[in-house]
């Protein structure tokens, strides 16, 4: 937990969202191996959500197929591609 925000502060994922709503996180996803961060994403605003989505992180976390694999979907969305 980062109740405070130091965490999110020292990264400069910090975001004044303005009157009521005051200093929030930025929404971001990390992918973070063996403690060292490999890749952020961060979304602006309140609305968007296409960077930091799990569609989104499962495509950087899916490793390219070199030899073409198969597109496996679930409800419609397409989840990853395996070999």
């Amino acid at each position: 937990s980062d109740g405070d925000g130091e965490l999110v502060r020292s990264l400069g994922l910090v975001e004044d969202m303005g009157f009521g709503v005051g200093i929030r996180s930025k929404r971001f996803a990390m992918v973070v191996e063996d403690g060292i961060a490999t890749h952020l994403e961060t979304d602006d605003g309140m609305e968007d959500c296409s960077a930091t989505s799990a569609e989104r992180m499962i495509e950087i976390l899916t490793p390219a197929s070199e030899e073409g694999g198969e597109e496996v979907e679930l409800d419609g969305k397409t989840l990853g591609i395996f070999a």
